[in-house]
């Protein structure tokens, strides 16, 4: 799972843009999710929302089967697009951020 962030354009594929191919053997695709909002949400919030999903992975596991797979070692690897602020913070915190 990615980070929370800030800004940025929601791109949509048509169904003509989808392109189609065969997988090699033990090869997948994987999706990954982020948490996105618009600029006009305030640091602290942002912060908040971030640390509670990171501090609490483990009754999300208990909860959801995916929510097992949520690391904060993992926090920012699929992550394209600008960070949050408050987000950015929590992340600096916890060392992933220098």
């Amino acid at each position: 799972m990615g980070g929370f962030v800030q800004g940025g354009e929601v791109q949509v594929l048509e169904r003509a843009q989808v392109v189609r191919a065969p997988v090699a053997a033990g090869v997948g695709v994987a999706v990954r999710a982020i948490l996105a909002t618009h600029d006009g949400l305030d640091e602290k919030t942002a912060y908040h929302v971030v640390k509670a999903l990171y501090e609490n992975t483990d009754t999300l596991a208990k909860v959801h089967v995916k929510g097992k797979e949520i690391s904060l070692a993992k926090a920012l690897e699929s992550v394209s697009i600008p960070l949050h602020p408050g987000a950015e913070t929590y992340y600096r915190e916890k060392g992933l951020i220098k």
